[in-house]
């Protein structure tokens, strides 16, 4: 389903369509936070967060004042700003996932996709993200969609749930 939002398949049947200013330019994307041995890759959270800054296929370029400053705005508004300096892997699962969606938010995408946003983290850490994505959605009008297989973990910290089953499509909340 995240391949077809993303457009990255096309669907067999019917159509998928995006309504943001700047089509799929306009779609920020959360990978699942996974262990993989790519976590021993030397890349400090700020220069991580940088990569969001480059567009496909528009190469990389020197960080300008104007680039830096929506590095820090991002790493703030996720509450890691103070672990800018800090390499990636030294992160905790929650502090890792914070930093993944400050790397999506530098791009100020209207529409958040987040696969499995908390796998991996602790009880506190995932309280902790709800708020963040609550504030994202309340107080920066962007929409999120969640991708979980965990209902009772999100239930209360939603306010819509559509559930996918037998190839149909409902909602639930």
């Amino acid at each position: 389903m995240i391949k077809l939002i993303l457009n990255q398949l096309k669907p067999l049947e019917g159509e998928i369509k995006i309504y943001t200013e700047n089509g799929y330019a306009g779609i920020g994307y959360v990978p699942q936070l996974t262990i993989s041995s790519n976590l021993e890759f030397p890349i400090t959270v700020f220069e991580l967060i940088s990569l969001g800054l480059y567009p496909k296929n528009k190469g990389f370029r020197k960080l300008d004042d104007v680039d830096k400053e929506k590095i820090y705005s991002a790493l703030n508004l996720v509450g890691m700003k103070d672990f800018s300096n800090n390499l990636y892997t030294a992160l905790s699962g929650g502090q890792r996932q914070r930093v993944l969606i400050a790397k999506t938010l530098v791009a100020t995408p209207k529409f958040l996709v987040l696969d499995e946003p908390m796998t991996g983290i602790d009880k506190d850490s995932k309280k902790s993200l709800f708020k963040l994505l609550n504030h994202i959605n309340k107080s920066h009008g962007i929409t999120i969609l969640m991708i979980t297989h965990n209902l009772e973990e999100v239930e209360e910290n939603v306010n819509k749930i559509y559930q996918i089953k037998d190839k149909k499509i409902w909602e639930v909340k």
